[in-house]
């Protein structure tokens, strides 16, 4: 997922984010939106119809940065090194962005903005497996892709409890305990 975001959309982004940690992204008004970003109304409106197109967009941006982060982990070729990267990745990312994190992972969160952070996720775990299957198994009875959607998923929900139980386990608990995870169940299968 490839976003390009210009001079404006970029100064309008990062208003947005500080206003977000100040008081929720659902309360803010184009208007609080152009004053802190010192960008004009109209020009606001000649990139997005109204503040939802502008959520919408934010919240693109938000996957494609961490898409942009999980990618510098594609040259590792064992699961267990990718697994230990993209979990470091994603609670790091999450830890960086907790609010808006929050508000994209609660009860009203965009499923889009979800399913694009699993889908990065389960596409990396899945390649990785199904290398690391090929020639042990003669017919894997759990395919590598179904071994990545569902931990990713797994993995994005916990990450969830994580934030909203009040960070119950270290970082770095969390990362050894789903590495872990996903190596027993990967070691599973072969």
């Amino acid at each position: 997922m490839d976003i390009r975001v210009s001079r404006t959309q970029k100064m309008l982004l990062d208003a947005f984010e500080e206003l977000a940690g100040e008081k929720g992204m659902e309360d803010i008004s184009v208007s609080e939106l152009c004053e802190r970003s010192t960008v004009r109304r109209n020009t606001f409106y000649r990139h997005f119809d109204d503040t939802y197109a502008f959520i919408e967009f934010y919240l693109q941006s938000l996957a494609a940065r961490f898409m942009a982060e999980a990618e510098a982990g594609t040259s590792l070729e064992e699961l267990s090194d990718y697994a230990q990267h993209m979990h470091r990745v994603l609670i790091r990312f999450v830890d960086s962005h907790e609010s808006t994190i929050k508000l994209t992972m609660g009860r009203s969160a965009p499923v889009s903005t979800v399913d694009l952070i699993i889908k990065q996720i389960a596409q990396g775990i899945s390649l990785r497996a199904a290398q690391g299957l090929k020639g042990m198994l003669d017919k894997p009875e759990i395919p590598a892709e179904f071994l990545g959607f569902f931990y990713s998923a797994g993995m994005v929900h916990t990450l969830r409890w994580w934030l909203f139980e009040g960070r119950p386990v270290t970082a770095e608990q969390l990362e050894h305990y789903c590495t872990g995870f996903l190596m027993r169940c990967y070691n599973s299968l072969t």
